[in-house]
């Protein structure tokens, strides 16, 4: 029986740098997938768009700094270069879909506010201070706690 395979049949096995780098790619890789499932876990229990906005937009960020960090280290880490642009392939359709997904709908248009009722009719809900003073007079005979009874 022969050896078997491993890091120094074939030549030297990876340097601590090459280690430390496959760490980081492969915290970077579980962190995107880790969102990833979050959000399609999320998806179907039919969530509303705000909730879905946040999470590809946790996604698209986790997925920018794994990208941004194989660029960074792609000859220092051997990261192949058709790995770099698979990622940013895939990162500009996530791109894309935050930007549809948390793009305002019909109910977050930020147009000009509908009128309530009271806009258009021109009336408020709340009574207007002075006209309440000008209607009452303070002071006289026949005042009691709520004004005067003659004039109710």
């Amino acid at each position: 029986m022969g050896p078997g395979p491993g890091p120094g049949v074939n030549g030297p096995g990876p340097t601590p740098e090459q280690q430390k780098c496959l760490q980081e790619f492969t915290s970077y890789r579980t962190e995107v997938e880790k969102r990833a499932k979050a959000a399609e876990a999320e998806s179907h229990k039919k969530p509303t768009r705000e909730k879905m906005c946040e999470l590809i937009t946790g996604y698209a960020t986790a997925e920018f700094k794994w990208m941004k960090f194989i660029e960074a280290n792609m000859s220092k880490c051997g990261i192949p270069p058709q790995v770099a642009e698979q990622i940013k392939t895939v990162h500009v359709r996530t791109a894309e879909t935050k930007k549809k997904l948390c793009a305002p709908g019909p109910a977050q248009a930020t147009g000009p506010a509908t009128p309530s009722l009271s806009d258009a009719l021109g009336a408020s809900l709340q009574p207007d201070e002075d006209q309440e003073k000008k209607k009452r007079k303070v002071g006289g005979t026949m005042d009691t706690l709520t004004g005067p009874v003659l004039t109710r």
